[in-house]
């Protein structure tokens, strides 16, 4: 963690707000602020500045981006470019900025789908896979 000084948040989370949004601000969110985790979405974002800009700056003054793996996550233009934009500042994935977070089964591309994720779609694991992600974040690793 000895980076996490260059950042304004420990996590941006990307998700499509219309389908998944009552999940990431019933479960997600409330989980890893009770934490004391620095966390910005998108209603975080700054008023009269081009979403473009919001979700750029989110990226980059995060820590990790944490993606809500959905049919509708992947339907999502801005949703592709939120992974696209942290991809491209981690493009060797050393620092494992990129957290994947499966909450409907789906098929990711590629450039995610090779990528552990934590797996939520069996809600038993699901407290276990809040304290692995926790942990991951908190811990750096």
């Amino acid at each position: 963690m000895a980076d996490s000084a260059q950042y304004k948040y420990d996590v941006f989370i990307s998700y499509n707000h219309a389908a998944d949004g009552a999940w990431v601000w019933d479960a997600l969110l409330p989980r890893l602020k009770s934490a004391g985790l620095k966390v910005i979405v998108d209603l975080d974002f700054e008023f009269g500045v081009p979403k473009l800009v919001n979700i750029e700056r989110a990226v980059q003054n995060s820590r990790y981006t944490i993606i809500v793996l959905t049919p509708a996550w992947l339907s999502s233009e801005w949703t592709e470019f939120e992974s696209l934009l942290v991809g491209n500042m981690d493009a060797a994935g050393r620092k494992r900025r990129l957290l994947p977070l499966m909450l409907h089964p789906c098929q990711p591309p590629e450039r995610i789908a090779m990528l552990h994720y934590a797996d939520f779609t069996h809600p038993l694991g699901n407290e276990n896979q809040f304290y692995r992600l926790l942990q991951h974040v908190q811990n750096g690793n």
